[in-house]
């Protein structure tokens, strides 16, 4: 696993992750995961899961999870709903190609390095030098590529797609760093005027919803060099 990229669940504890938990809005197939959780996340931690690492490898397959289960009393089902959850705090790398207003000359010269999403474009461009090397190489001004390397970064928040990048991106709260420095209601204020005036999406966010984004920016390795 990339460290750099995504949060390193060896050093996130399960008390770190119920407190992200309890805050966020899930989907109405998950809303048994507010039921009891410090109760049930107490009684995995005295099980010996006292990190997500470790919780991921005692939820890997169904016999597991039926283990332990049976080792908590923790419902079955509660703990198959807790892997789907638990796995997208390592998010599945964006498609540059899914940005908005993406340039499809740079997708193509990427495309020939083999670079096709936000986790390869990442490791290939998180300081100056890498950016400035493959900008000579592929023939693109610095300046483009820096976009895109903040895009990248905000990529690794949980939650956040590509369309809710760029609005991230145009707010001028660019980086993992600026959103974890950043104020909800401010940056939620900024956010909907953005999208009001571009009309990136007609999906609804709450204050709530950027606060957890400012949550999660805070545990993210603050790696790219800018």
């Amino acid at each position: 696993m990339t460290t750099k990229y995504f949060i390193d669940i060896e050093q996130y504890s399960l008390t770190q992750y119920r407190k992200i938990l309890e805050k966020s809005e899930l989907l109405p197939g998950r809303r048994i995961l507010h039921e009891k959780t410090k109760e049930r996340f107490d009684l995995l931690t005295r099980h010996g899961n006292t990190n997500l690492l470790m919780l991921v490898q005692a939820l890997k397959s169904p016999d597991k999870i039926k283990q332990l289960a049976k080792d908590t009393g923790i419902p079955a089902d509660y703990l198959t709903i807790l892997r789907r959850e638990v796995n997208r705090l390592l998010p599945k790398p964006v498609s540059i190609a899914d940005f908005p207003d993406i340039d499809k000359s740079l997708i193509i010269k990427l495309n020939k390095k083999n670079i096709k999403n936000t986790l390869q474009f990442f490791e290939q461009c998180d300081t100056k030098k890498k950016r400035t090397t493959l900008a000579q190489e592929i023939d693109i001004p610095i300046s483009v590529l820096e976009e895109l390397t903040k895009l990248s970064d905000l990529s690794r928040i949980w939650g956040v797609g590509p369309i809710f990048c760029r609005i991230f991106y145009e707010t001028g709260t660019d980086t993992i760093q600026k959103v974890a420095n950043a104020d909800a209601q401010n940056l939620h204020e900024q956010l909907t005027e953005i999208n009001e005036t571009k009309k990136y999406t007609k999906a609804k966010f709450t204050v709530k919803d950027v606060a957890l984004c400012i949550d999660i920016a805070h545990d993210l390795p603050k790696t790219i060099e800018i």
